[in-house]
């Protein structure tokens, strides 16, 4: 059994009713009790008078509830948006208020401060506050928003990104055409469900009939039993950013003896490094890694690049694509085309635009959705290679620098595991460069040196203003880098 996308139901091909869909933090459920639950939900909306084109927020965490709701929202033409429970009430507020949602949906027993026209608990209780706002009519019937993710964005307000149903379609018939997934996939999901990198598994799940395995916060963090769960489930496909990934690499059971069934390792929301992809063909046996590249805006991912063993050996890091790629991408240097510059996404998989927002990196190219990612690339032996963002590359003391370039730097010392480099600012001026540096196993060196090893590697004025040496990096709800946090600390000097 799977859910048809195209056909917008689910479908009994191989019927496997009593096959495990999905592991939440509370529950399992098969694709059988799936299907019901899926089916009385929709009842509920009809009962409310919940409409097509309506918005709802769902909130929690990693409760099966949680994907219920999804699901229910998609067959019903309902436009979600997913807020993890885990973020500020204030943002909570913010959501509420952009996207003029009416029903929001608890997933388990959380505490909700915020007033809502409607709200539907996880038993299928509701309360009625008052009346449901009239639908806003934003999009069509014949292309609707099927789901709406929010991002923090550089200014501290949210984008408000919204998939429609032919992104959506675009995204699964790429999952269909240029993945190896099946029934037999088993997916571990770690990711907030408010971070699009969660929908890479749980729409997999959904569109092949695999089973979905839902991390929550509490069973990683306790690494013992989070790979116990792995290997009670079988678990073959991990989907992470790879900040995720190197928060085990010191634990022995990291490795193909204790977690034998995983085969396959995708990572998507950052920069995956070579010492990383090292590391892990290492650990694990006759694995395939696979690198994978697109923003939220183009529903995901847009492409992916098959790891292998001689790019260890290219002076350059892992390429984003294009081995497998869905729509097209160029590269615009001065609007125009060529080897290098700015990735532009183009195809049915790019979003129709933010919510109430400027729409400025939202174009039509060839009469096709295109949009500019800010993400700077160059093409080299037919793989697309990241360069940085458009806002790292920063003008010091004159000297425009990219800092990507310093980070690189210090990813050459075999005894650095991960780096990081960022700029402090004061007002629009730059003051600083700090420099983050985490080492390999026990390794000990001193900033003081450190930066002594970099002086020959590099221009003097790239040359970091401070080197920190730290344990580990913090990791936020999306488990990518931290950056804000890391810069908390450092201002604070609480290294």
């Amino acid at each position: 059994m799977y859910f048809s996308f195209d056909k917008n139901k689910f479908v009994s091909k191989n019927i496997e009713p009593l096959k495990i869909a999905i592991s939440g933090s509370d529950q399992d459920i098969t694709w059988g009790n799936l299907k019901e639950e899926v089916e009385k939900f929709i009842s509920l909306f009809n009962q409310l008078g919940i409409k097509r084109g309506q918005i709802v927020i769902i909130y929690g965490d990693k409760e099966i509830f949680f994907l219920i709701a999804i699901l229910a929202a998609i067959k019903a033409g309902i436009t979600y948006v997913p807020f993890d429970q885990n973020y500020p009430i204030e943002w909570l507020q913010k959501v509420k208020r952009k996207t003029n949602a009416s029903v929001i949906i608890n997933s388990g027993d959380y505490s909700i401060d915020i007033l809502f026209p409607i709200i539907i608990n996880s038993d299928l209780s509701f309360k009625i506050n008052s009346q449901i706002t009239e639908i806003e009519h934003h999009t069509s019937y014949t292309d609707p928003i099927v789901y709406i993710m929010f991002t923090s964005g550089s200014t501290g307000e949210p984008k408000f990104i919204q998939i429609s149903r032919s992104s959506v379609l675009s995204f699964i018939q790429w999952l269909e055409k240029d993945h190896e997934f099946s029934s037999k996939n088993i997916f571990m999901n770690h990711a907030s469900l408010s971070f699009d990198l969660s929908v890479y598994s749980l729409y997999a799940t959904f569109a092949f009939g695999g089973t979905l395995l839902l991390i929550d916060d509490l069973t990683y963090q306790d690494q013992d039993n989070f790979f116990q769960k792995l290997s009670q489930y079988k678990v073959n496909t991990w989907i992470s950013t790879p900040s995720f990934a190197h928060i085990f690499l010191v634990n022995q059971n990291f490795c193909s003896k204790k977690l034998a069934t995983i085969d396959t390792f995708i990572f998507i929301g950052e920069r995956l490094r070579k010492k990383l992809v090292s590391k892990l063909w290492s650990l694990f046996n006759n694995v395939e890694i696979i690198n994978s590249y697109g923003p939220t805006e183009a529903t995901v991912a847009t492409m992916f690049v098959y790891c292998k063993p001689e790019m260890l050996d290219n002076k350059h890091e892992i390429p984003i694509g294009i081995d497998r790629i869905n729509g097209e991408v160029i590269l615009l240097n001065n609007n125009k085309e060529g080897k290098e510059g700015e990735i532009v996404i183009i195809g049915d998989q790019v979003s129709l635009g933010y919510l109430k927002m400027d729409q400025t990196n939202f174009f039509k190219y060839n009469n096709k959705r295109a949009f500019r990612t800010g993400d700077y690339g160059f093409m080299y032996k037919e793989k697309l290679y990241f360069l940085g963002r458009k806002d790292s590359q920063i003008k010091y003391n004159g000297y425009r620098i990219e800092l990507e370039n310093i980070t690189s730097v210090f990813l050459d010392f075999d005894f650095v595991e991960n780096a990081i480099t960022i700029s402090l600012k004061r007002g629009d001026e730059i003051k600083k460069i700090v420099s983050f540096v985490t080492l390999v196993n026990n390794h000990e060196i001193s900033s003081k040196k450190l930066r002594n090893l970099i002086e020959s590697k590099v221009p003097y004025y790239m040359l970091p203003s401070d080197i920190k040496v730290i344990r580990k990096f913090p990791i936020n709800r999306n488990n990518k880098i931290d950056e804000k946090q890391l810069l908390d600390l450092y201002m604070n000097n609480k290294f």
